[in-house]
C-alpha cells in the first residue's frame, strides 16, 4: 500500500502564520500591516491569538493592535470571550490610556449589530459607563462612541451631560468629548448618527 505524502502547507496558512508573528513586531507599521491582512482573512487563529495578546502581550502597542483587530474580526457567536477580554482591559486602571481607549472602541464594534439586552451588552455598557467619568478625555471620547454603537439607553443621561459640559479634546481627533457624546446620545435616541 503506497504511503501518502503529507501535503504542503497552503499558501494562505503560511501567510496567516507570518501575519500572526508580525502582529507582535516591535515595529508599529509592521503590526498595522499584519492586522490589516488578518482582518481581511477573518481568521479564527487570529481571534484566538488576539484574545491572548490583548491581555498578556508585554508591549502596549501589541495589546493596542490586538484590541483593535479583535473588534474587527470577532464573529457572531464569539462575542462573550471577546467582550470578557475587552472589558478586563477597559477596566484595568494600570493599562495605558491608549490601549483602554482602543479596547472601548472595540467593545462597540463587537456588539454594534446585536441586541443591547444581551448579557455581553450589559457587561460592556457598564464598563463603558464607568469610563464616562474618567479624568482622561480620550477614554470619555471612546466610551461615548462605543455606547452609541451599542445604542445603550442607560447612558443617555450621562452622555447628554457630557454633551453640554465637556469641551476637552481627544488628542488625535478634531472634535471634543462633548461633541462625540452628543452624537452618541443622538444615535441612541434616533438610531441615526450625526455627521
Amino acid at each position: 500500500m503506497p504511503t501518502r505524502r503529507p501535503s504542503a502547507p497552503r499558501p494562505e496558512s503560511q501567510s496567516e502564520a507570518r501575519w500572526l508573528r508580525e502582529l507582535e513586531s516591535p515595529d508599529a507599521t509592521t503590526r498595522v500591516e499584519a492586522a490589516k491582512a488578518l482582518d481581511r482573512m477573518k481568521s479564527r487563529r487570529a481571534r484566538r491569538r488576539c484574545l491572548e495578546l490583548v491581555r498578556s502581550a508585554l508591549h502596549p502597542g501589541v495589546r493596542e493592535i490586538a484590541a483593535w483587530l479583535l473588534g474587527c474580526i470577532c464573529a457572531p457567536g464569539h462575542e462573550a470571550r471577546a467582550v470578557s477580554a475587552l472589558c478586563e482591559v477597559v477596566s484595568d486602571e494600570d493599562e495605558t490610556v491608549i490601549v483602554r481607549g482602543v479596547a472601548a472602541e472595540a467593545l462597540g464594534m463587537v456588539l454594534q449589530d446585536g441586541s443591547p439586552r444581551t448579557r455581553e451588552a450589559r457587561r460592556a455598557g457598564e464598563a463603558l459607563m464607568a469610563l464616562l467619568r474618567s479624568p482622561e478625555p480620550e477614554l470619555r471620547f471612546w466610551a461615548s462612541y462605543a455606547l452609541g454603537l451599542l445604542r445603550w439607553k442607560p447612558a443617555l443621561e450621562e452622555l447628554e451631560r457630557l454633551a453640554a459640559t465637556d469641551s476637552e479634546r481627544h488628542r488625535s481627533f478634531i472634535g471634543t468629548v462633548g461633541e462625540e457624546a452628543a452624537k452618541a446620545a443622538h444615535v441612541i435616541r434616533t438610531g441615526e448618527w450625526l455627521l
